[in-house]
């Protein structure tokens, strides 16, 4: 079985069990990976024939966070992120939490 297809199992596993709910996905990579890992290994494709909707890419920008969003109320969606890997812990965290900010004002308490 390959990753992608455990992470899925587990994603669908959890869901069932009750253990977790949400409707809303914030991929995050690991290291020196980016958010396209999760589109170039298929991930997002998976997700999406399970029934999650790609919302799209979220980026740091000097204004703020952007990137490339569909405007989506769908239940179900998923976002992808990219973190300075390579940077000290803090500063990953610190740019998750903008992300983390944005998604929430996105789409409320999800």
């Amino acid at each position: 079985m390959s990753i992608r297809s455990l992470l899925i199992a587990l994603a669908l596993w959890l869901s069932a069990a009750g253990v977790a709910s949400a409707e809303t996905l914030v991929l995050v990579q690991g290291y020196l990976g980016s958010a396209g890992s999760w589109r170039n290994t298929g991930i997002t494709a998976s997700l999406h024939h399970a029934g999650w909707q790609d919302a799209g890419h979220l980026a740091l920008t000097p204004t703020g966070v952007g990137g490339l969003v569909a405007q989506t109320t769908a239940p179900n969606r998923l976002y992808t992120v990219d973190l300075p890997t390579e940077g000290p812990i803090g500063l990953q965290a610190e740019v998750l939490a903008h992300y983390v900010t944005d998604v929430r004002a996105r789409h409320g308490d999800d």
